[in-house]
This record gives structure tokens, sequence and C-alpha cells, in this order.
């Protein structure tokens, strides 16, 4: 029986008031469809007795049965306790709060410039702003992800400063009257490699989300 099949039969024990556990439908369910195997396999076999070929193959399935059971377990501690609900309000936050800025500081180096559109300055004031509040927002709550998670996050925050921190310096010194021979340059660079490696960074991440929700298996 898959976790699948297990997980349904469950929340409809659930759903029906029933008075046992929870987790007792789930070993029932396992035993039951271990069971079913077994008496399968060895009428197909048409032995009596257990052969060394049959013995590995009824562990391998126990040990099986055991890690799919042990999954679905985890699945339903964690959502009992309220932990799968908070973790996703705070990934929604963080996930928000990075395409925020990503899609400022996009802006900030983009080669084009519109007639209404905010100044570079306050461009890169605003996801300045951004950026800040995503870091502590990901730093007050990374006691809800792997430590590779949270590298991941730190990286995020990291690549826009390594990406933008030349052009942003050449920009205040433009403003200053400082006319830069190689503004130009390194505005073409800052954007050139924010739309190669940011997108990225955040694709890898949201890889990390989706799984923790449980929108894609482990």
């Amino acid at each position: 029986m898959t976790p699948e099949q297990i997980k349904i039969a469950v929340e409809s024990a659930i759903s029906q008031g029933s008075l046992f556990p929870w987790w007792s439908y789930i070993l029932f369910i396992t035993l039951s469809g271990l069971a079913s195997y077994f008496a399968v396999y060895f009428r197909e076999k048409g032995k009596n007795l257990a052969t060394k070929e049959d013995i590995g193959e009824i562990t391998k399935r126990i040990e099986e049965a055991k890690l799919d059971s042990a999954k679905e377990l985890h699945r339903f501690q964690v959502a009992s306790s309220g932990l799968l609900k908070k973790r996703a309000g705070v990934i929604e936050e963080i996930y928000h709060l990075m395409v925020e800025t990503e899609e400022t500081f996009g802006r900030f180096v983009s080669l084009a410039e519109w007639e209404n559109d905010p100044s570079k300055d306050e461009l890169r004031k605003e996801g300045g702003r951004l950026l800040y509040d995503f870091l502590r927002k990901y730093k007050k709550n990374r006691i809800y992800f792997r430590k590779e998670l949270c590298d991941k996050l730190q990286s995020f925050s990291d690549s826009i400063y390594k990406v933008t921190i030349s052009y942003s310096f050449a920009l205040t010194m433009q403003n200053e009257g400082g006319h830069l021979k190689d503004f130009s340059v390194q505005w073409v660079k800052a954007n050139q490699n924010f739309n190669e490696q940011i997108p990225e960074v955040r694709k890898n991440i949201e890889e990390e989300f989706r799984r923790l929700l449980c929108v894609e298996d482990i």
C-alpha cells in the first residue's frame, strides 16, 4: 500500500469520528498490506517453507513499509503540531520579500529607463531596505530550516550585494560629479551578472521551499 493510500485511509477514519488514535490506522493498514502481499507471494511461489530468497524479499518489503510508514507518521506529527502551518507562513513572507527585493534591484541595474520611473538612487535605497527586511526575517526564523537552506538564503543576499556593489559605487561617484570613465561598463556588467546569477539563486531556494511545503516529494 502506497503512502498516499495510507494517508487517504487515515484521513477518512478521522473524518468519520473514530475514537482510535490515527497512528493505529497506519499500523493496521501497513500490516494488512504486508499480509496481503505475503499471501500472494507464497501462493505464486507454490512453497510451504520460506527459502533464503523468500526471506530476503520479505525483509526488503518490511523495511520499505517501515520507511513509508515513518515518513507518513512524521508528516502527521508535523501537521498536528502546527509547525507546518507556522513554517508555511514564514516561507510565504520570506519569499515575498525575495521577489520584491529581486525586482527592485533588477530595475536598479536595468539598462532601460522610463520617464516616470523612480531614479536609480531611489531604487537603490528601496532595494536596500527590502534586502535588510529579508535578512531580518530570515535570521529570526532560520530555526525552521536546515543549515543547507539557511546557506542558500544567505547566498541570495550576498549574491545581490556582489553583483551590484561596483555599479552602486560608480553611480555614487557619478552623482557627485566624478564622471567615471568606466561608469557605463560597470552598469552593463552589473545588469548582465544580475540577470545571470540572481534568478538561479532564487530558483534553488524555491525548490527547497516546495519540498518543505510538500508541493514536491522529499
